[in-house]
């Protein structure tokens, strides 16, 4: 018992370790490397580049697949053969997400309508459709990072053990009083810190536009408990890219983070890749 006790607080801390490194090689890239790169007009060193490259792959496929051997469907991910969409659930995630979407979007049109910040006549909806295309590819890699590497390691980091595979679903743990309640109920205390957690980090990413991170810790948080359910990384990202592509050309909700919020600075990735500004074209 002893050994696996100690077994058991080996996977925890090494959840921990891979959330710390993956989150610390993000900061210093966001807020480190790519204003060093503008100020000094270097390019990015192949040590960092390969840095960065290889802390992708570690979270994305290394760790999730090698390391902790997690459940694809439970990360949302299907078969490559299929471009890693799942499609045992397709109908009921587009359902879902779709529902959530449409539901946003509408809040969204509603509030801009209200405060006179958009008119249907006069808006460029082909800044918003290239916003919303581009803007998929940012929400995949969000999505993965999220709900594939982040909800994986803090469920077993709270639950214990080494792989994401569903053993959480049926774990046995005292509920909150709140829990009881009707959209809460089947939810124990550790899928409800879960959520709480996960909002938390994804906050953090957002960082230091406030009025963005307090909407990104409760929309991750709610959005977790529907992934928890359905999850699905391809259609996720998809409503991710049209509710982020709506509250900022549409509501006007500023989406910068990093050192680029409130400057003039490009951000990283424009930065580290100048092929992009002409891609995007001043739309993004």
């Amino acid at each position: 018992m002893g050994r696996s006790l100690a077994v058991n607080l080996g996977w925890r801390a090494l959840s921990l370790l891979e959330m710390g490194g993956v989150m610390a090689t993000y900061f210093w890239g966001i807020w480190q490397v790519g204003p060093a790169l503008v100020q000094n007009g270097a390019s990015l060193g192949p040590w960092v580049g390969g840095l960065f490259l290889a802390t992708a792959v570690y979270a994305a496929v290394i760790s999730p697949l090698v390391v902790h051997r997690d459940s694809g469907p439970l990360r949302g991910i299907g078969s490559w053969r299929r471009v890693f969409l799942r499609t045992d659930n397709l109908g009921r995630a587009l359902a879902v997400y779709g529902s959530f979407a449409s539901a946003a979007l509408v809040l969204i049109v509603a509030a801009a309508l209200a405060t006179d910040r958009f008119s249907p006549l006069t808006f460029d909806w082909d800044a918003l459709s290239r916003r919303f295309f581009l803007y998929i590819f940012s929400a995949l890699g969000q999505q993965l990072f999220i709900f594939g590497f982040f909800y994986p390691r803090l469920t077993c980091l709270l639950y214990g053990g080494r792989a994401f595979n569903g053993d959480h679903l049926d774990a046995d743990a005292c509920r909150r009083p709140f829990a009881q309640a009707r959209f809460c109920q089947g939810l124990t205390d550790r899928e409800l810190l879960c959520a709480g957690w996960l909002g938390l980090v994804a906050a953090l990413f957002h960082y230091p536009n406030t009025t963005l991170m307090l909407g990104v810790f409760f929309a991750a948080a709610l959005w977790s408990l529907v992934y928890r359910t359905v999850p699905s990384i391809w259609v996720s990202a998809v409503a991710h890219a049209a509710i982020g592509a709506s509250l900022n050309l549409i509501l006007g909700v500023n989406t910068r983070i990093g050192p680029s919020f409130g400057s003039n600075y490009r951000g990283f990735f424009r930065t580290v890749f100048p092929f992009l500004e002409q891609v995007i074209n001043g739309k993004f």
